[in-house]
This record gives C-alpha cells, sequence and structure tokens, in this order.
C-alpha cells in the first residue's frame, strides 16, 4: 500500500460525507474538505505529516512574506514533492514508511497495540470485549493511521530489545514527542483543510528561535535514520522536519497480526527543545522555577489557560503556539482555535481531549489579553472564596478539619463557569466591563457551588449555613 495514491485519512468534505483520501488526493481537493474526521490524537500526528509534507515541499517558507506568497501554488509544489518520493510512502517493503530498516523481527506485539484504544499490553480498557491474547486483523489503511499516532504519541516505559543495525535497543523507552508533559497542542483551523495546512506552518526564522532546533528534513529523505545510524538519528531528532514525523519506536510491520515494537529514538525534551504547537510557561519561584507545558487537564478547561495559550512571546522559549503569529497578518474577525492532546501518567494512557474555540481576533493583543487574564483571577478568587465558606460550614458543625472536602463545592462551581466563559470572551470583543456581566456569573457559581455542597435543612445546619454564608465575599472589579 502507498499512503500517497491509496485511501487512508478519514475526512469530511463540505457536505458533510465522510470518506477517507490518500496524501495525492487530500492535497488535490483540499479545497473541498472540510476537516479530519480523527480522534485527537490522530488528529495532531495527522496535522505533523502534513506540515512536514509541505514544508520540505517548499523548503520553507523563509519568513512572513514568503509564507503568506506560498498560499497560492501550495498544493501543486506538495503534489510534485510527493510524486517525487512516492517511494518513500509505501507501508509494506523494502523502504518502509515510518519504520525500522535492517531490524532484526521480533513479532513481539499484536497490531491491537498500535491503538490506545484497544486492550493489548498496557493498554486496559474495560469494554473491549472483542480483545484477545492474539490481536485482530486490521486493515492497511488502519495500521497507516495507527502506526503515523503511535509513533507521536508512544509512552515511554520497559520495552522488548533487538538488533537494529549494527546497535541493540535499550530496554527503555522515553516519551514520543506528542506526549512529554501530556501537552495541549494548538492549530489553527481555517475554512478548509488546504487553508488549515497553510496557517500552521512555521517559516525558517520562527523555528531559528526555539533552542537548540534547525529546520532539517523529514525521516524519509535519509536512509540512514531508517537504519539506525548514531549520527543520521542525532542529526534528525535536533531539526524541527524530524521531530514533526519522528520515529520514536522502532517498528517494522508485517500483514499479520503481529510486529516488531522495540525503543527508536530520543528527542530532546524541555527545555533543550520545544515543541512548537504546544504552550510553554514558567512556573514556580527561585531555584525551583523553570519552564512546563500547559497539559491536558481531564478536570480543568482549558479556558483558564487561554492567555497563555494565545501569547506570542518571542523572548523566551515560553510562550504559545508559533503558528499564531500568522494571525497578525490575516484580514478576518474572528478566529478558530482548536487544541487537544492525550493525558499520560507515566506509561499509562489515561484519556484524551480536545475543545474548540471561536475567538475575536482582538484577543491576541496584549491589552485584551490583560483584561481577559483579570477575568480568570476574578474567577480564581471567587473559588478561594467558597473555599473559606465551605471551610467555615464544617468548623461550626464541629467537624474535624482532616474531614473537609471541597471537591463537590468546586466541582460545581467550575462547571458553571466552564459553560458560561464565552460570556468572559464577549466582554473582551465589546470592551463591556467585567463587573457587568462576568461579576454576576461568578457570584452566582459561588453560591450555587456552596448550597450544593453544605446542607441546611436541620435548624443546626442552617444556623451553620448563614455564619459560613457570609464569607462568600468578592469585590466586584473596577471597570
Amino acid at each position: 500500500m502507498n499512503l500517497t495514491d491509496e485511501p487512508w485519512i478519514p475526512i469530511i468534505r463540505d457536505d458533510g460525507t465522510r470518506e477517507r483520501v490518500s496524501l495525492i488526493a487530500l492535497f488535490k481537493e483540499g479545497e473541498t474538505i472540510r476537516d479530519l474526521a480523527v480522534n485527537p490524537p490522530q488528529r495532531v500526528a495527522l496535522m505533523r505529516l502534513l506540515i512536514c509534507i509541505t514544508q520540505a515541499a517548499l523548503d520553507g517558507p523563509q519568513d512572513e512574506k514568503d509564507w503568506f506568497q506560498s498560499q497560492k501554488n501550495l498544493a501543486q509544489n506538495v503534489i510534485v514533492y510527493l510524486e517525487k518520493w512516492g517511494h518513500a510512502f509505501e507501508l509494506y517493503g523494502s523502504t518502509p514508511f515510518m519504520q525500522a530498516k535492517d531490524i532484526e523481527p521480533l513479532d513481539n506485539a499484536t497490531l491491537d497495540k498500535l491503538n490506545f484504544n484497544l486492550s493489548a499490553g498496557n493498554n486496559s480498557v474495560l469494554f473491549d470485549h472483542q480483545a484477545s491474547p492474539s490481536g485482530r486483523v486490521h486493515g492497511p489503511e488502519w495500521c497507516a493511521l495507527m502506526l503515523l499516532t503511535f509513533q507521536c504519541f508512544s509512552p515511554g516505559g520497559l520495552i522488548g530489545t533487538t538488533q537494529w543495525g549494527e546497535n541493540k535497543t535499550t530496554k527503555t523507552s522515553e516519551h514520543a514527542p506528542a506526549i512529554e508533559g501530556s501537552m495541549i497542542h494548538t492549530y489553527i483551523r481555517g475554512e478548509n483543510l488546504l487553508i488549515t495546512t497553510w496557517m500552521n506552518l512555521l517559516t525558517k526564522k520562527m523555528i531559528a528561535e526555539f533552542p537548540g532546533m534547525n529546520f532539517g528534513r523529514p525521516i524519509w529523505e535519509d536512509d540512514n535514520i531508517l537504519k539506525g545510524d548514531p549520527e543520521a538519528a542525532r542529526i534528525s531528532t535536533a531539526s524541527y522536519l524530524g521531530r514533526l514525523v519522528p520515529l520514536s519506536r522502532a517498528i517494522f510491520l508485517n500483514k499479520n497480526k503481529n510486529f516488531t515494537l522495540a525503543n527508536g529514538l530520543s528527542y530532546p525534551k524541555l527545555p533543550a527543545q520545544r515543541e512548537p504547537c504546544a504552550t510553554v510557561v514558567r512556573r514556580g519561584k527561585g531555584k525551583n522555577e523553570k519552564d512546563i507545558y500547559i497539559a491536558v487537564n481531564l478536570s480543568r478547561h482549558p479556558w483558564r489557560e487561554l492567555s497563555s495559550v494565545l501569547s506570542l512571546s518571542k523572548t523566551s522559549i515560553a510562550g504559545g503556539a508559533a503558528c499564531l503569529r500568522h494571525l497578525i497578518y490575516i484580514k478576518s474577525d474572528r478566529v478558530d482555535i482548536w487544541t487537544g492532546g492525550m493525558a499520560a501518567d507515566k506509561g499509562k494512557i489515561l484519556d484524551v481531549a480536545e475543545w474548540n474555540f471561536s475567538l475575536p481576533i482582538e484577543m491576541l493583543n496584549k491589552t485584551e489579553l490583560l483584561v481577559y487574564e483579570k477575568g480568570v483571577e476574578l474567577a480564581r478568587k471567587g473559588e478561594y472564596s467558597l473555599r473559606e465558606a465551605v471551610k467555615a460550614w464544617y468548623q461550626e458543625m464541629a467537624v474535624d478539619s482532616k474531614s473537609i472536602s471541597y471537591e463537590k463545592a468546586l466541582m460545581s462551581y467550575w462547571a458553571l463557569l466552564d459553560k458560561q466563559y464565552l460570556v468572559l470572551i464577549r466582554c473582551i470583543s465589546s470592551s463591556e466591563p467585567l463587573g457587568q456581566a462576568w461579576f454576576p456569573i461568578i457570584c452566582r457559581a459561588m453560591n450555587t457551588g456552596f448550597s450544593n455542597s453544605c446542607p441546611h435543612t436541620t435548624p443546626r445546619q442552617i444556623q451553620a449555613f448563614a455564619i459560613a454564608g457570609q464569607k462568600l465575599r468578592l469585590k466586584k472589579p473596577e471597570d
């Protein structure tokens, strides 16, 4: 199966129909393709592949001017590139795509392991009733998508060892680049998939600003990387294009239920390098201060971190996705931002999540982001006030301090705000004072959380509720 001319990428058309397309068809018909029809990790992996192919075909763009002009002939240039390198996109054979050459076969894993949703190896899924020790048979289009996703998101841990070229693989593996720190990935979404790909390209000038990173070239352009050559691996892992489509696991597929799985290349982590599509923030104080990725948090909606996600800082490793800088040059009132990723705890996959934000373009300005951050800070102050009220209720009820539970109150509080955060965004776009629309919502959420978590039916409970309720105080922000 050749990935350039055989369908394997799930997409959704402008008319709502779903189908699979090849890489060449995707770029030929990109203006009629609305979006990818995949889950969050698959979306990230496919976006990385499309961006890598496009930037390799353009050998750039060099700067913002070159980026803006590249849209005109983007599809044509990519198709020419794919036709030239089509032999490197064979899923099976002597030069298998994203797989290790000259590797000693192990057949130590079932194909099910490539899909994080299936029960195989360490992936324990409660409702996967078709799981079996021998695994299942999957088609080549399934294998292609899962292989790409697995190379980007495979968590670290113990792994089988085998001979790869002249070296033996190690028995421990690190996280693949796209799952480090359970990072949230950020992409701009355009009116069709071709524009989406174009808007997320980075210029060589941007890439030069990232520490320890050069432009480089894709892994399929250097046969020595696939053979496990240490020097070729070192050069590839330090490059932007080499990191976009990684070879984090030494994999060799065959056409039965099993495949060979061993450790692949190790990619630099923060602070030596950073993922350009992720958001890095500086947390901690003094000696404990360090740069970390904003992570996929299954209990926290990312609107609370939106000011960091939209940050366009160029002065340090911290900041949002570099592609957002293009929006300064786009003549549009609103922008569609996609964020998502996979949460992992060491070698265990927890869950996947994604969020979409339709935002006014003005929110990229520092002044508007500062106002937005004040709105988020006001919500955090409301949380503190709610905690104090709940604590006071337990004290009035003479409950041991170790038994105090804030979970129910805070879940109720943030659930209400998660549904209403668009009001805060509208305050920014309409220049409406925070105290006029956002402040009353926070107050209602505080009262709801307090009422839901602190019973007030018996006389004693009513007295404790009335006394503790006085702690629910929040200063109204100035206009």
